[in-house]
């Protein structure tokens, strides 16, 4: 397909008609920082009560976010998590797109997480948006298919009040008073047509509106594309700064289909809109193509193996979608799969108790197609528009070795290739929120800021003072105006705990707000678990360090390794260490020949550089931006309070082993 010439849209209710070419000014990058600033989270909302809701029905899962706006409060976005058969701990937001009827009552028995374990007596009933044609789409054993995407709208909604009701104060009579006014939004794949979107206009006023007593619901409907767009500029504004007059492009990689459009910033104020500045071209591979040529490779591997059963195969499968594929960076020689047990074995074909090992190039080759496909339809856009920025979302977006070849390819001709610190998958969902906003109407957030009990003063002669977030200040009757950073600057905070640890950091530059961001990738975690967490571990081999996080959590209990755990308590004063009477916790002692500052120093080597990429693949120009700030960046150690200069010198000589740090003077000065 063909990237046309842009042209300018009008848009006309939910409708977008094509008129003339138009030439857009250069953006006021000041104007969009201002602008964008107002969309993100925790503004505080001057308006009626009101509740929106946005549903994103994907290929094969489906997501729900609501925003509860409530007069002088903070707007934040809320994701639902927690589904009927889904463990309310795991707190996954993404619920399967499968219903259960039964063939004799032809009613609806089950859906979601709870319809995966489906009988033989019962109709399954999977469906996605993407393949939907209302006007060709045979009846599944009786059951129309308007009747099917009621249903599920509905247990959609459905479970999202029960969600909304758990975690509100007096939820149930919240939720009742909100109802009848409700707003849905609907986030779709950009590949649909007008009769598809009629088809969703449909079911969706038949589950949501009917039940509404006075017809207040209110139903918007917008692409996946664009609604990753907004939430691009949202959260990324300082990006249009390198850009080519104000383009950058959004690849939208999903289970199936990978979408990739170019945008161009139109309007600035009083709202902000953007337009395609090309068409959009969609290529078949998504996460899905990824995991046939798995399944393909597997049935051809083990061929001649006493596993080649198919339960033994769907075993794999499972293994590879939920952990080997999501891990895989390109960097692992070695690549497991988990399908049976301790003496499943089988040498010849690399199946060792229960865990098939793969190549590093067995598992690139997977990913050979999809790569390609992306990679080519993404050069013809910059080619041909000469986009300097590509924001990567889809949940197959969340791939580490999809992110870092995109990235390989596309750096030698200078054009970044960003991420978010969001979960892919709840991008779009987000985003028309932020779409939302835009709009106007009553839902405008207020120009105030929320006044609050301040923590700590910035320095002594201060008139501003600190309340617990850097986007949020207080200030004194004297001050004139909000205090905004005057240099850029860069401050990273490690927290090393006993059991696991986090970073987090802020870089803040002139004209913007600072805001705190975790780290939340990390090796040996998937990305889509999106933990800022990481185990404190660190496994060695004949006094080596092998696996640091997540990846010597394997190593645990296995011969010829050991495993330094809980070492920070070796740290701990003897006033923080005395037992209480009767108990009988005991610390693990050090891995052989290994000092506890060679233990902190190579568990702190392992967080700096972790939080390096993490910083370079979520920021704008992150890579430069990294090499200028970071040999001064400011270091902050979160220790407990019973540490007293013994300890805190330990951490300073381990950030020097590590090459944190250049000097004891440079120690002094900056940790």
């Amino acid at each position: 397909m063909k990237f046309r010439s842009r042209r300018r849209f009008r848009r006309i209710g939910n409708q977008r008609w094509c008129g003339e070419q138009t030439t857009v000014r250069n953006p006021n990058f000041e104007s969009i920082q201002k602008n964008m600033d107002l969309f993100k989270e925790g503004w505080l909302y001057q308006g009626e009560e009101r509740l929106i809701i946005s549903i994103n029905i994907g290929l094969t899962h489906s997501i729900v976010s609501y925003v509860h706006f409530f007069p002088n409060s903070k707007v934040y976005i809320r994701v639902v998590s927690r589904w009927p058969g889904q463990s309310a701990g795991e707190g996954d937001s993404r619920v399967p797109n499968i219903l259960i009827y039964n063939l004799t009552t032809r009613k609806l028995d089950r859906c979601g997480a709870e319809a995966l374990d489906g009988e033989h007596e019962y109709l399954s009933y999977p469906f996605n948006l993407i393949r939907l044609r209302p006007d060709l789409i045979m009846n599944n054993g009786g059951i129309p298919p308007e009747c099917a995407y009621v249903d599920f709208i509905k247990y959609l909604v459905d479970n999202t009040q029960r969600y909304f009701e758990a975690i509100n104060p007096n939820g149930s009579a919240l939720w009742s008073r909100l109802r009848p006014g409700i707003e849905v939004i609907f986030t779709i794949p950009d590949s649909c047509d007008s009769s598809q979107q009629a088809f969703i206009r449909m079911v969706a006023a038949m589950a949501v509106l009917a039940e509404t007593p006075r017809m207040g619901a209110v139903l918007k409907i917008i692409t996946e594309g664009e609604a990753s767009a907004y939430y691009a500029l949202a959260q990324r504004p300082s990006q249009l700064r390198s850009s080519n007059g104000g383009t950058f492009a959004v690849v939208d990689a999903g289970e199936a289909l990978v979408g990739i459009t170019g945008y161009r910033v139109r309007s600035l104020g009083p709202r902000l809109e953007i337009e395609d500045a090309c068409s959009r071209e969609y290529v078949q591979a998504g996460a899905l193509y990824v995991d046939n040529a798995a399944y393909d490779m597997l049935r051809s591997k083990l061929a001649t193996s006493i596993f080649s059963g198919e339960e033994y195969l769907e075993e794999m499968m499972n293994s590879f979608k939920t952990k080997t594929r999501p891990l895989f960076d390109g960097s692992q020689m070695n690549n497991v799969i988990d399908f049976g047990g301790r003496r499943d074995t089988d040498r010849l074909h690399g199946i060792l108790m229960g865990k098939l090992t793969l190549s590093r190039d067995e598992v690139t080759r997977l990913f050979d197609h999809s790569v390609a496909c992306i990679t080519k339809s993404c050069q013809k856009l910059l080619d041909g528009y000469h986009m300097k920025t590509i924001f990567l979302t889809g949940s197959f977006g969340e791939s580490p070795y999809l992110r870092s070849k995109l990235k390989e390819i596309f750096a030698k001709q200078g054009c970044d290739i960003l991420s978010f610190d969001e979960l892919s998958r709840h991008i779009a969902s987000k985003g028309a929120f932020v779409w939302r906003f835009e709009r106007g109407d009553s839902v405008t957030p207020s120009q105030q800021t929320e006044p609050e009990r301040s923590l700590r003063p910035l320095n002594p002669t201060s008139t501003v003072q600190s309340v617990g977030r850097f986007d949020e200040v207080v200030e004194h009757p004297r001050g004139s105006e909000l205090q905004r950073p005057q240099q850029e600057k860069l401050v990273l905070s490690f927290d090393i705990g006993t059991t696991c640890s986090a970073v987090s950091f802020v870089h803040s530059y002139p004209g913007a707000n600072p805001e705190v961001r975790l780290v939340t990738r990390w090796p040996g975690q998937p990305l889509a678990s999106g933990d800022s967490k990481v185990p404190t571990l660190v496994a060695y081999r004949d006094s080596v360090p092998i696996a640091t996080g997540a990846e010597a959590v394997e190593f645990v209990g296995q011969p010829d390794y050991e495993i330094a755990q809980w070492f920070k308590l070796h740290l701990h004063p003897e006033s923080m260490t005395s037992s209480a009477p009767g108990s009988t916790i005991e610390i693990p002692p050090l891995p052989t020949g290994v000092s506890l500052l060679q233990v902190y120093s190579t568990f702190l080597r392992f967080m700096y550089q972790s939080t390096s990429g993490f910083f370079e693949e979520t920021t704008p120009g992150g890579s430069n931006i990294w090499q200028r700030l970071e040999p001064h960046a400011t270091l902050v150690f979160a220790v407990p309070n019973g540490w007293d200069l013994v300890q805190q010198n330990i951490l300073k000589q381990a950030a020097l082993m590590a090459g944190i740090v250049r000097s004891e003077d440079d120690a002094a000065l900056r940790m």
